[in-house]
């Protein structure tokens, strides 16, 4: 589990390093899913209806990437 107060480029750093976030990140869908949720947060709820993108947004909440206020 990721400490509360992680410096968030070491966070960044550790996350980059797993092969697995990469991939998501990597994903042209995952990345337009991602703006869309900055842009609008009540996409999230339509997005993780999707087990297969809830599985990754699960991933880079893990991994501290991504955070949902």
């Amino acid at each position: 589990m990721m400490a509360v107060n992680s410096d968030p480029e070491e966070v960044r750093k550790r996350a980059m390093s797993d092969p697995e976030v990469q991939q998501i990140l990597k994903d042209p869908a995952m990345r337009m899913i991602l703006e869309q949720m900055q842009t609008d947060p009540r996409a999230l709820q339509d997005h993780l209806k999707n087990p297969d993108i809830a599985s990754k947004i699960q991933k880079l909440l893990q991994s501290g990437l991504i955070s949902i206020r």
